[in-house]
């Protein structure tokens, strides 16, 4: 078999497993899985450990996590976790069943920094309980597969096109952005047309000192800060989608900030937002 057919079979057993009448048999089974899977994660990271002491285990270490099998079965184990985006999308697939089953539709809309903005639609879209079922129920699905959450908003219905406008493209072209409100932490950092794809840009924003790149077309942004010994990265090397720390070779996933060489650590995430042109974040 090869890596597809065995996942499917893996999925199917456990599917099979769930499905048992028998709740002691389940119960064990479950409980089984569970320990092969700790015993699994435990040798991974052994091995991630051992990989990144020298600089050609490294190496391949990169390599081998751009593989579509390694890299499933290290974000299957968390030690590598999926991007932000694909995060909430997890977060959501498990709520839609609810959702459904009260005549409604959960989609996201715009994911900015550590902002997710949802549209509820269906029997859920307007309705008093809209918000306590955000709160109860998506809330709760997202802050445990996106930590760095900060804050869900609700926007409304599309229009009749049904296209999906961007608060950011609303308004006359040409015309300036809406003054900074200091009450709500959003600064600006560069023009986006200053942000080059495979460039890694250094800010300095009231004091915070942040790393910025572009990634499938937004930027990303995090603190300056390796996670090994807490030096600085922005004269480090941003090559593949790998940020690999100019001082002792920590190598992070510059899309997620996951770090290949130690899997316990990533980088400090920072929210950033693109409006009217030019790139902002929030320190």
């Amino acid at each position: 078999m090869d890596f597809d057919q065995l996942a499917e079979q893996v999925d199917r057993l456990t599917d099979e497993l769930l499905g048992l009448e028998d709740a002691a048999a389940r119960a064990l089974g479950i409980q089984l899985k569970e320990a092969v899977e700790a015993i699994h994660r435990e040798a991974l990271v052994r091995i991630v450990r051992r990989l990144k002491q020298e600089e050609s285990t490294l190496a391949a270490l990169r390599e081998l996590a751009q593989d579509p099998a390694v890299r499933a079965i290290l974000m299957l184990h968390e030690i590598l976790r999926p991007p932000p985006g694909a995060r909430v999308q997890m977060a959501l697939d498990e709520v839609r069943p609810y959702i459904h089953s009260h005549g409604g539709e959960v989609e996201l809309v715009e994911l900015q920094g550590g902002t997710v903005r949802l549209r509820l639609a269906g029997a859920c879209q307007g309705c008093p309980g809209s918000q306590a079922t955000l709160r109860n129920g998506v809330e709760q699905a997202l802050r445990r597969h996106l930590p760095e959450l900060e804050r869900i908003e609700l926007v409304e219905d599309a229009p009749a096109s049904g296209a999906l406008i961007s608060p950011a493209t609303i308004g006359v072209a040409g015309s300036p952005p809406p003054p900074y409100d200091p009450a709500d932490g959003w600064r600006l950092a560069l023009p986006l047309a200053q942000l080059a794809p495979g460039v890694l840009r250094r800010v300095v924003v009231e004091g915070g000192d942040l790393i910025l790149a572009m990634v499938d077309g937004r930027p990303v942004c995090y603190h300056n800060t390796c996670a090994h010994m807490a030096m600085p990265l922005h004269d480090g090397d941003l090559s593949g989608g790998v940020l690999t720390c100019p001082w002792h070779g920590f190598a992070y996933l510059i899309a997620s900030g996951e770090c290949l060489t130690a899997p316990e650590v990533q980088l400090e995430p920072c929210p950033v937002r693109v409006r009217a042109g030019q790139i902002e974040v929030r320190v």
